[in-house]
Formats: structure tokens, sequence, C-alpha cells
């Protein structure tokens, strides 16, 4: 059957159920190899290059979903999802009035994030450690483009200052500095607009999460519209575990009072992340794999959706946006 089909110059593609090391395998110019495995009972598939004859495997294995009856497969890494303007998503879409994630395919698939309710977005494993940042940002971003404020306590290992430069890249400085308010020990910094001084941190003084939830709320008053609240929750470690719990849990029950919606990252490194997951109203956990961003709802519950940026034509209006595809 092989000499017929180089003889004749015909492809001949044999498709075995069995894995395992053949004779067969030494007589063939390619093997593919397909699994299916589940991560926390979630499938996820993948196609292992196990022999290509005359080519350079750059990779043994590549993620691949048979959504709508096609073979796709993932490349785009957690670091290469890029950045760019946000196209603000219309509110009278939306169920209940909620807010918008600020990426269509989200929508779609958790129903937006609710009004009062908590987001928690849970980073699973240090090689993704910043690339949840553009689902985060389209979130900011149409928030601050639909004339509501942003109150950002930058994630551990952040500056304000940083954060306010990458965001630059979704949203215009005069948005920036009408609505987004993140705080800062430099006095000098405090300055800018955008702003809000604080004492150092971690100065061992009893009370001073309850100092930063004070001057925040102070801020939020201020702002006097809605208000997207964003914390990073490995910063908080430096104080206590009965701290934390007592700060989160009055910040979380605040804002289940009024029309906001308060979005906290959890790192691996982050003190109660099981109090803190069984606070949330809408539960996001994105994880690595092969050097890909993913993500599913533990609440709602989904399954596994890769993330990878959406391919803008060259007649359409240049907008950063997101597509999520499940793995099937």
């Amino acid at each position: 059957m092989l000499d017929i089909a180089r003889k004749t110059k015909t492809d001949l593609v044999l498709i075995s159920e069995y894995t395992g090391e053949k004779r067969l395998d030494y007589l063939v110019d390619g093997i593919l190899r397909f699994e299916k495995e589940r991560i926390n009972d979630k499938i996820v598939r993948r196609v292992f290059v196990d022999k290509m004859r005359g080519f350079q495997v750059t990779s043994s294995n590549y993620l691949f979903t048979l959504e709508g009856g096609k073979f796709t497969h993932f490349v785009t890494t957690a670091t290469e999802l890029g950045s760019g303007r946000h196209k603000v998503i219309e509110e009278k879409e939306l169920p209940f009035r909620n807010y918008s994630t600020g990426i269509e395919d989200l929508d779609t698939i958790i129903g937006s994030y609710p009004r009062g309710g908590f987001v928690l977005f849970e980073v699973v494993g240090d090689s993704i450690s910043w690339a949840y940042r553009p689902v985060l940002f389209h979130a900011i971003a149409d928030f601050l483009l639909n004339d509501c404020g942003v109150i950002y306590m930058p994630e551990d290992g952040s500056y304000s200052s940083s954060v306010k430069k990458l965001l630059s890249d979704y949203v215009s400085e005069e948005a920036l500095d009408k609505n987004l308010r993140m705080p800062t020990i430099s006095k000098t910094e405090s300055e800018n607009p955008r702003l809000f001084h604080l004492e150092g941190e971690g100065d061992g003084k009893a009370g001073s999460l309850k100092e930063y939830l004070a001057k925040h709320r102070e801020v939020y008053k201020e702002l006097k519209k809605p208000v997207l609240h964003v914390f990073g929750l490995t910063r908080p470690n430096i104080y206590s575990e009965d701290d934390v719990r007592e700060t989160l849990s009055e910040a979380v029950s605040w804002v289940r009072t009024t029309n906001d919606v308060l979005i906290g990252i959890l790192k691996p490194s982050a003190k109660l992340k099981n109090e803190i997951c069984e606070m949330a109203d809408v539960h996001l956990r994105f994880i690595p794999i092969n050097g890909t961003l993913n993500l599913y709802g533990v609440t709602p519950r989904t399954v596994i959706y890769n993330v990878s940026p959406l391919p803008v034509g060259e007649k359409e209006e240049k907008y950063h946006q997101l597509k999520f595809v499940p793995f099937v």
C-alpha cells in the first residue's frame, strides 16, 4: 500500500485507534496522535506531533477544539494577546441592566457582571501571572468609556503609574483623567488627579487596611457615579488574616448595597483563598496550558475556553478585542 502511494504520488492517511509504538511507525512519514484529557472534569484536546519527516517540529503538541465540527488549533501564547483601543459595548444589549465584561464573547458566556456583585479572577500558576490583564483592562475600559468610575488598587508588584500607562492603550487620556482613580504612597505622584495619597503600607499600625478602605470610600463619594472597584488580593498579604478577612468582608458587603461591581485578582500566594472563592458571585479561573491563556467559569459553571486576539480586517475599525473559543 505504501509503495503504491509513493509510486503514484498519492497522499495516504492511515487511522489507528491504538496508541503505542508499532512497526508501521518506522515506515510512515508523519505521525499525529490525538488525545482527550480532563482538567477539573473539563475536556481539553491535544494533538501530538510524534513524527514529521522533512519538517522542523517547533512544538511537540498543540491544543485544539472541534467547535462547529471543525478542527481549530490554538497557538497564540498568553503573552501575545496584545492591547489596543476598546470599543464600547452597548448596555441595552445586556440582561437586567448589568455591566458588560468589556468583551462580547465573555458577555455571551457568563451573562455580564451583576450590579452589586463580587467578581473573582483567580489566576492558577505563575506562568500567566499578568496574562489575564487584557480581560481585566477591557472591563475597566468599558466602565471608563460609559462614564463610570474605576478605583483600582493594583496587584502586588505593580505600580499605579505603570498601570495607567498600560491603560492608555485602551482609552484616551481624557477618559483616564476623568474617571480613573488609583492609590499611591508617593506624595509627588498624588498631585496627579488620577492618584490619591496613602501612608506607607505595612507600617505595622493596627487598622491600616481600614484606613485604606475609609480613603477608598472618600474617593468613591467624590466620583458621584457607579464605580468598578478593582483589588489586587495579594497586596494585603503583609497584614494578618483577621485584618484581611474583616476588610474584604466589609468591602464585599458594602458593594452589594450599591450599583457597583468589585473585581478581585486572586493569585496563588494570596491569603484566605478558599474563603474568598466562597464570597464570589462570578468566579473565573485562568489556567495556562501549553503557554496559552485559557479560562473557565467556576460560577457560573462553563467549559474551558481558549483566549486569543480577534482578527481585525483591513477595512474595519482598528479596535482590539478578544475571542473565546470552547474546547469541545
